[in-house]
């Protein structure tokens, strides 16, 4: 109600795998997006997120081209090709189906020294065995991965900030109507990536603190939770590696409330690390994250095979760090299932009828309070992962 009038707002999911089955675009149109693209959305730190370290020539201090996956996994799924990526599912015509091994969930944040020193106990292929909960430093590997998936994260959202700052600029030239509400919705995507980077860096701040503290006086204090732990013997077409953060989950537990754009989240980690012709799957949280145990306790109760699928269901909702082999059956990446799934960015469109003015919070408030999200419905969903994605 608005003095007394009836306002009347519309919610609507938005899935861009939806929208691009209807985009018609020719192939110059498209490189001259993807150029476009690539000129807007970057970004360039000045200096080491971990050491502070401003970037320089040098071996140890230059800047480092990082991977989001370790190296050794994506070169065993790709067997010299590129390897699919996310957009292999959502099919947007101007951005590639697949990248090369090297250029693959690369980020530029930190300097030479930090990156062989920070992850190596991590990135070590003979720990990932039945024998990985009892490994006597386990906290500072889970530490390392978290650090891995901030840092991804903080470069990611920084990115994309900066890439939709520039079209907020470039679009406010011409102003009339249609770019009036476009703008908008820049403005408000923009406050959705810097509520990430936010996140992101607060939970780095911790992880980097804890990192110094296990490596300089070996205190493995209790931090994490290993919610569920699995080595499969047989190899998934996927590797994956990210944070994981959703708003409910497979269940209909409510975790989080995304459109509280001030309020710390509550996550978890996801890897799926296939190789030697096994597939680890694991997943950890911070101790203080206590919804997640309402996560932990539904894996539990699951068979493997489904504990894997719940696990990929929500974080190729949340995530699109993640990287298919190339011989796969190009059939996995029609599913209509798995599309969705991937193409499920949280775009909610809002449609207002009313004769005055409705602020933003109380749009905001209506999506909170309607539950208006694609991936509840999705996610819930997740036995419908095809058995080809779990190696069946």
């Amino acid at each position: 109600m608005h003095r007394g009038k009836i306002v009347v707002l519309r919610h609507h999911d938005s899935n861009p795998a939806d929208i691009i089955d209807h985009v018609s675009s020719t192939q110059e149109e498209n490189i001259g997006f993807r150029k476009t693209l690539g000129s807007l959305f970057s970004y360039q730190a000045e200096r080491c997120e971990f050491c502070g370290t401003i970037f320089g020539n040098s071996k140890e201090h230059g800047r480092c081209k990082s991977h989001s996956i370790p190296n050794f996994l994506l070169q065993q799924i790709a067997l010299g090709k590129p390897v699919k990526n996310s957009n292999a599912f959502i099919q947007a015509p101007w951005s590639a189906l697949a990248t090369g091994v090297n250029s693959s969930g690369t980020f530029y944040l930190i300097c030479r020294s930090c990156d062989s020193t920070i992850f190596q106990d991590y990135e070590d292929s003979k720990i990932y065995t039945s024998a990985f909960r009892s490994t006597p430093n386990l906290q500072l590997i889970l530490n390392e991965i978290a650090i891995k998936n901030y840092l991804f994260g903080i470069y990611d959202h920084r990115k994309v900030a900066s890439g939709l700052q520039s079209m907020k600029e470039h679009w406010n030239a011409e102003v009339d109507d249609q770019t009036m509400v476009f703008g908008d919705q820049l403005d408000n995507q923009i406050i959705v990536e810097t509520a990430d980077i936010r996140d992101n860096e607060r939970s780095f701040s911790r992880a980097r603190y804890l990192q110094r503290r296990y490596t300089n006086r070996q205190i493995f204090d209790d931090e994490y939770n290993l919610d569920f732990c699995y080595v499969y013997e047989r190899t998934f077409p996927i590797v994956f590696q990210s944070k994981v953060t959703v708003e409910f989950d497979c269940w209909k537990n409510h975790i989080n409330n995304l459109r509280e754009y001030d309020a710390s989240t509550q996550d978890f980690h996801l890897c799926v690390f296939s190789y030697g012709g096994t597939t680890t799957v694991l997943a950890f949280s911070k101790i203080a994250d206590a919804k997640i145990s309402l996560i932990r306790n539904h894996l539990r109760s699951l068979s493997a095979d489904n504990a894997a699928k719940a696990l990929l269901a929500m974080g190729m909702s949340s995530s699109t760090n993640f990287f298919i082999d190339p011989s796969v059956s190009s059939s996995l990446f029609e599913n209509d299932y798995l599309r969705k799934l991937t193409g499920e960015d949280g775009t909610i469109e809002t449609h207002v009828f009313s004769d005055y003015p409705v602020a933003r919070e109380t749009v905001e408030r209506s999506i909170r309070d309607n539950q208006v999200t694609g991936a509840k419905q999705l996610i819930e969903r997740y036995v419908e992962i095809p058995n080809m994605l779990i190696g069946l």
